[in-house]
């Protein structure tokens, strides 16, 4: 349901302002960063938007698998979707 929420706010973004490359404005107000700790597993896919860090990550064991949304400043975990298989 999150993803849903999500994909749903970033196509609204998008068609916002249209001509701006996407995810421009979250690079021109980059941050020195922070560290990210994370349990193991596999880095399915990462995307950023707007000072967020998303990643979609399989267990080691691939019996599960998680969204998870990071400050993409400071490294601490925001939310967690756990997705069913």
């Amino acid at each position: 349901m999150f993803g849903v929420v999500a994909l749903i706010y970033l196509i609204h973004e998008r068609n916002q302002s249209p001509g701006k490359p996407f995810g421009q404005e979250s690079q021109e107000n980059q941050c020195p960063g922070g560290n990210l700790k994370l349990d193991g597993g596999e880095i399915k896919a990462m995307n950023e938007y707007d000072g967020l860090l998303f990643l979609h990550i399989a267990a080691p064991d691939k019996t599960a698998e998680k969204v998870v949304v990071f400050d993409y400043c400071s490294g601490k975990p925001l939310s967690t979707v756990e997705l069913g298989k």
